[in-house]
């Protein structure tokens, strides 16, 4: 498993407490792209705290789950035999936004929306091109390829080794999304297998 590409996540640990990462998933979307998607088990919010229960029955109704899933893709230069030259891209879920890189307090950060969604250059965990790293930057699990709670202290999530808290998989993000049913498809499920007489 340590030939594959994985990524290191880097989350802030007071952020770990209730929002913390159970699986990441790596797909091989096609050759030189891998779609890699987190599954946090909350994504409680901190600014608006307030708000967190009728955000999670929100996020029930809408999605059918409470948990947050955010995906990202990791690009290989199909001119690199070795594949040590990658980009990321972070769609919708970028932190650092016009030069300002927001922190865990944040909890509404959604940057780099299509249709330019541009390419993040890749650093790697102890030099190893097989482990990129990404930093979950804000409680709504925008993320970066840089840290921007610097004064924090991070779980490091490592999926390769054994004994990891988090669960490692293959799935793509769409399989994913099917697991979870928002409640109206909940109902007309329901309603179809109703047998009306």
């Amino acid at each position: 498993m340590e030939d594959e590409i994985l990524p290191i996540i880097f989350q802030p640990a007071i952020d770990e407490l209730k929002n913390f990462l159970r699986e990441i998933h790596c797909y091989l979307v096609e050759p030189n792209i891998i779609e890699v998607t987190l599954i946090f088990n909350n994504e409680e919010l901190r600014k608006f705290s307030l708000l967190n229960k009728l955000y999670e029955k929100i996020r029930l109704i809408v999605y059918g789950r409470i948990m947050d899933i955010e995906t990202f893709r990791i690009y290989f230069d199909p001119n690199d035999k070795v594949k040590n030259n990658k980009n990321f891209t972070f769609q919708n879920i970028y932190s650092n936004i016009n030069n300002n890189q927001y922190g865990i307090e944040y909890d509404t950060i959604h940057g780099d929306s299509p249709p330019d969604v541009p390419l993040r250059k890749v650093k790697y965990y102890f030099l190893d091109y097989n482990h990129p790293i990404v930093f979950i930057n804000t409680s709504n699990h925008a993320m970066a390829e840089n840290d921007n709670n610097h004064e924090i202290w991070r779980w490091e999530y490592i999926p390769f080794v054994n004994d990891s808290p988090v669960v490692f998989g293959t799935k793509s993000r769409k399989e994913i999304d099917s697991i979870y049913k928002p409640l109206k498809q909940r109902i007309l499920e329901f309603l179809g297998s109703v047998n009306l007489r």
